[in-house]
């Protein structure tokens, strides 16, 4: 940048303030006008710069002396008007800045070309520890648009998917833990088997069935052609029936029997129970995407 600063030494005015944006380039030029004698000594913070006046007017290129004031300082020539000067932070040769009249005090500030700026706001966006993810297998220590950046970049969670902090959790509320396997499946296994019987009893007592009926009557019939040749039932004409009947009092009949008690078994000898399993290498992957995973180390 090329700052110019111009006073009147008699009317204490600005009469100018320019700043060019010059690449690669710091100058900073005081002048006074309107001053009364050949020479005069320009004060800038702790220096004092002699400087000749030539029609009344003297200028003094301040450039190597802003590089070892910051704070508030004066600026003036001899015994004339003072005017406040602002550097907040220790200015170097490889920083780009300006002057700027704030009214009650000029101030120096610095000014970041587009690329300084965009590098300096990358290192803002992605502090120490920031984790960064790209599509493809790229290196952003060698990225050629952040070339020139102080910074280093390291792999991240190499093949491990990542999962939020969770204050209090046992797994996941430990920062940098690896929980999981990636191989955790059923594999040949064998439960044994000890020998054992398997009881089911059942309690049967002495017992009868029976079967019970009231007065009743059993009928019968004959067809009188079917009967025998000289019984009194016969009639060689006669094709229809003759119902009989007898009378029965009220009678029982019993079906008895006995059934102790008794108890089933179960029983097996010593055995085992298993499973063939599978192979689990990389069998307990959920569906994954690979990326390319840095952390910010410096």
């Amino acid at each position: 940048m090329i700052i110019n600063i111009k006073f009147d030494y008699k009317n204490t005015d600005l009469l100018l303030l320019s700043n060019n944006n010059a690449s690669n380039v710091n100058k900073c030029t005081i002048v006074f006008e309107n001053l009364p004698t050949t020479t005069a000594t320009l004060n800038f913070g702790d220096h004092q710069i002699q400087g000749a006046v030539q029609n009344g007017v003297a200028s003094w290129d301040i450039t190597n002396y802003l590089y070892d004031v910051a704070g508030q300082f004066e600026v003036y020539v001899d015994d004339g008007p003072r005017y406040t000067f602002i550097i907040s932070s220790l200015l170097t040769t490889a920083d780009n800045f300006m002057l700027l009249n704030k009214g009650s005090a000029y101030v120096f500030e610095k000014v970041f070309d587009d690329l300084r700026l965009s590098k300096s706001l990358l290192k803002l966006m992605y502090p120490v520890n920031a984790v960064l993810e790209f599509g493809t297998d790229v290196d952003p220590n060698n990225l050629p648009e952040w070339s020139g950046i102080d910074w280093a970049w390291e792999r991240f969670a190499e093949g491990l998917t990542t999962v939020g902090y969770k204050a209090g959790d046992p797994i996941f509320g430990i920062i940098g833990e690896e929980p999981g396997s990636r191989d955790a499946v059923a594999v040949s296994h064998a439960h044994a088997q000890a020998a054992h019987t398997h009881s089911v009893g059942i309690e049967s007592a002495a017992h009868t069935h029976y079967i019970s009926g009231g007065s009743h009557n059993h009928n019968y019939g004959y067809r009188p052609d079917r009967a025998a040749a000289g019984s009194a039932r016969y009639t060689a004409a006669s094709t229809s029936y003759s119902q009989y009947g007898t009378t029965y009092s009220a009678h029982t009949h019993s079906c008895g029997g006995e059934s102790a008690n008794h108890t089933h078994s179960v029983t097996g000898g010593a055995t085992t129970t298993g499973y063939a399993g599978v192979d689990g290498t990389n069998r307990n992957i959920q569906p994954s995407k690979v990326t390319a995973k840095w952390i910010r180390t410096r």
